[in-house]
């Protein structure tokens, strides 16, 4: 006999650091019965808060998968560009206000699930 699980999953992508957008979607996921939060990319690279994203979604254990923005952080670390384009300056930034544990969060995520 096969067995049947039912599992609710939400899927979220590009946060870019918005804590009080994330915050209002889990609110809504709470009001939704969701078993699961998938995140999928683009966490914390555009506003200022991509600790407080980073830290809520681990608390929730929510999955997640890196997106370009995250792969913009680890290119960033391994060669340490000095990118001229304005684009780049913000993740410059970000990279720098992380905390050590959010970026090995990051470095440890997969491409796919």
């Amino acid at each position: 006999m096969i067995g049947v699980i039912n599992i609710k999953v939400a899927i979220i992508s590009d946060i870019h650091g918005n804590i009080e957008a994330l915050e209002a979607v889990l609110n809504d996921i709470k009001n939704d019965n969701v078993d699961k939060v998938v995140a999928l990319g683009d966490l914390c690279n555009e506003l200022p808060n991509g600790n407080e994203v980073i830290n809520v979604l681990r608390d929730i254990n929510a999955y997640g998968v890196k997106g370009n923005k995250e792969e913009y952080f680890l290119d960033y670390e391994k060669h340490k560009y000095d990118w001229k384009n304005i684009q780049f300056k913000n993740t410059i930034f970000m990279y720098n206000q992380l905390t050590e544990e959010n970026k090995e969060y990051i470095r440890n995520l997969p491409f796919e699930l």
